[in-house]
């Protein structure tokens, strides 16, 4: 069978878009490069914002017009569920957490969705970077964010495995490991404690947490919604699982994605001699989004900007910060 697959949005959904590129042709199908010459289509998605849904909807609308079988996956396959089905009723929903049925789908077989840690997976590498996915889901309840609805609770991968697939990959020859997750910083929380955080279930609106004793401001929030990362020495984190992968022999380079700032402040001077390794990029993508405490506090974030931007700018002179803001 002859698949096309497209990939739209974060590096964990370019890691999702690799692991079942990988899956299928270890099963004996073959990626091609355009719709016309495919038997079946599938999409990975991305809805993070109105405007990226939109350009999704219209994908959708493209593919269905081929009249070709279509597998939609993606984080719009597990948050949007409904608005697929209204756009493209005939087409098959692949959520992430289950995207290692994607051959037994794509074959027409039965089976049960049963959940598996994103590790062991043959993938497919573009250009010698592969991403390597260390943990699924999100600790937080953020006022504005989708992701909780789309990849759910912080489910952080077994170390050991990750080491794993890591070592497979500068076997095969990929010269950049990025490591990714919605929040890289939150990774081992769930293996190390309970981390359900008082104040933080889902739905809680900013008013509650303003006028919750518990949450005196944006510091009384931080306190709440980090109370899992405790300040003792975790079994699993962040910058034990960096230097464990740095420390492999190979020629390559490591790359660290996205972390909640309020995670990272908290681990920041271990995650700093993690990047002391000359293989891991000194280069951190902390989604900031504003610099007003009060927005922040509407928006359930956990931090202000800018400890972190000190620390690492003074340990690592030629590093480098990115984040991004929405204006409006």
């Amino acid at each position: 069978m002859k698949f096309y697959l497209e990939v739209y949005g974060c590096t964990t959904n370019q890691g999702d878009g690799a692991s079942m590129a990988g899956i299928l042709e270890e099963a004996g199908h073959e990626r091609v490069d355009c719709m016309g010459a495919a038997d079946i289509l599938i999409l990975v998605t991305c809805t993070v914002i109105a405007t990226t849904e939109q350009r999704m909807l219209h994908r959708l609308k493209v593919f269905g017009e081929t009249g070709k079988r279509i597998v939609v996956a993606g984080c719009m396959a597990s948050a949007q569920a409904e608005l697929i089905r209204k756009h493209a009723p005939s087409a098959e929903i692949l959520g992430p957490a289950y995207l290692h049925h994607i051959a037994q789908l794509a074959e027409g077989r039965c089976f049960e969705r049963e959940y598996r840690p994103k590790t062991g997976f043959r993938r497919f590498s573009d250009g010698g970077a592969v991403a390597i996915p260390i943990a699924e889901g999100c600790p937080f309840a953020c006022a504005y964010c989708i992701t909780k609805a789309a990849r759910g609770k912080l489910v952080s991968y077994p170390r050991e495995e990750i080491v794993r697939d890591v070592c497979r990959a500068v076997h095969g020859g990929c010269r950049e490991i990025r490591l990714t997750a919605q929040d890289t910083a939150a990774y081992g929380m769930d293996c190390n404690r309970e981390y359900a955080p008082a104040g933080a279930a889902d739905g809680a609106s900013a008013a509650e947490a303003k006028t919750t004793k518990r949450a005196p401001g944006i510091t009384g929030l931080f306190t709440q919604l980090t109370t899992a990362a405790a300040d003792a020495p975790a079994k699993e984190s962040l910058s034990r699982l960096v230097k464990e992968v740095a420390a492999l022999p190979g020629d390559f380079m490591v790359r660290v994605g996205m972390m909640n700032p309020a995670l990272a402040k908290r681990q920041i001077n271990e995650l700093l001699d993690a990047y002391d390794s000359p293989k891991v990029y000194k280069f951190m993508h902390l989604p900031v989004q504003s610099g007003d405490d009060d927005v922040l506090l509407g928006m359930r974030r956990a931090h202000t900007p800018q400890a972190i931007s000190r620390r690492s700018q003074k340990r690592f002179a030629g590093g480098s910060m990115t984040s991004w803001f929405r204006l409006i």
